[in-house]
């Protein structure tokens, strides 16, 4: 993986293991990737699409969508352990490469994507 630069985004609540739900999740765990090492790590909030805030009076998914969108429009992967339909095919049309999967610990599901071994579990999706 010569030269190549990426930001993965995970689901989390805690900034270790990845949320078992995109929707649910209170955070955003970014990873910038530069030749197969993290060269940056940070923790984002995220607008909660299930959850008695304000961002779940937005009147519909796509305006939720959104209002998620832009805490990872930098990232390249945004991974989650399931998510809708929708987010999943707004996210690719947005240009980002979704990924859902059973693996828990974020550092796991990491070393997967950079070696290119990370299975897209698509059965998860609702």
């Amino acid at each position: 993986m010569e030269n190549k630069t990426f930001k993965v985004a995970f689901t989390t609540d805690d900034s270790t293991a990845i949320s078992p739900h995109f929707g649910r999740a209170n955070y955003f765990e970014v990873l910038q990737i530069t030749n197969g090492s993290v060269t940056s790590r940070e923790t984002r909030d995220k607008a909660l699409f299930h959850g008695n805030n304000n961002e779940n009076n937005l009147p519909d998914h796509g305006q939720r969508h959104n209002a998620i969108y832009v805490s990872i429009q930098d990232c390249d992967y945004v991974v989650s352990g399931n998510m809708g339909q929708g987010v999943y095919d707004f996210l690719i049309e947005n240009n980002k490469k979704p990924i859902i999967t059973n693996i828990r610990n974020i550092e796991d599901a990491l070393a997967q994507i950079i070696t290119g071994t990370i299975e897209n579990q698509l059965d998860k999706l609702h």
